[in-house]
């Protein structure tokens, strides 16, 4: 046997709903349903050699109600049960998040909720740790742009198309960076012919 490739699948999501039927389905018949799809999912990875990390997984139920003929995501409560039985038949409970939780997929915090408090705080933290690091480094003006565009921006800018936040919250997140980038560029926006760094507005990357 030559194995050519060893693979490892992660951040795979699975999705449940019901859309033919004219009645809304109960949260409780779509737990049901959810539990044999990951079930049959779990199944058939354990039949071709692979695996599902079951104290990694987790579910989110989007179940809408209407006040006046506006929608909101109902908060369950309490949880629903779903269990999923591993190779051995041992029952393995799967963690329920609230709609309102954000969850961390592929490097981006996003949630049925949307709420951005979480990805606004995670972003806000890599910001400081960029500014603490050309704080206390040595870098000449060239150094620091290339820093800038290189790394500082591709870390901050990864999700921002993704993402709806206010130019205010933008401002914050980027106001530390900048502090330490104009003592090493002096003049960071505006374009380089006209003596510019051609810094970038974080509100205008994320569109």
């Amino acid at each position: 046997i030559q194995i050519y490739l060893i693979s490892f699948v992660d951040g795979t999501t699975s999705r449940t709903n019901t859309f033919c039927q004219d009645i809304q389905p109960t949260a409780e018949s779509l737990v049901k349903q959810m539990t044999n799809d990951a079930q049959l999912w779990h199944d058939l990875l354990w039949s071709s050699g692979g695996a599902l990390e079951l104290p990694k997984c987790f579910y989110q139920i989007v179940y809408w109600d209407f006040h006046q003929g506006r929608p909101f995501i109902r908060e369950l409560q309490p949880k629903l049960q779903m269990k999923i039985k591993d190779p051995k038949g041992k029952a393995i409970s799967i963690e329920q998040l609230s709609p309102y939780t954000a969850r961390k997929t592929v490097g981006h915090f996003k949630g049925p909720g949307q709420s951005v408090t979480q990805a606004a705080n995670d972003i806000q933290t890599k910001g400081k740790q960029h500014a603490i690091f050309l704080k206390q480094s040595n870098l000449n003006p060239y150094e620091a742009w290339t820093y800038y565009f290189a790394i500082y921006l591709p870390s901050i800018g990864y999700t921002l198309p993704n993402t709806s936040f206010t130019e205010t919250t933008l401002n914050k997140i980027d106001t530390e960076a900048r502090r330490t980038l104009i003592s090493k560029c002096e003049l960071l926006e505006g374009p380089s012919e006209l003596g510019g760094a051609g810094f970038r507005n974080l509100y205008t990357e994320q569109g």
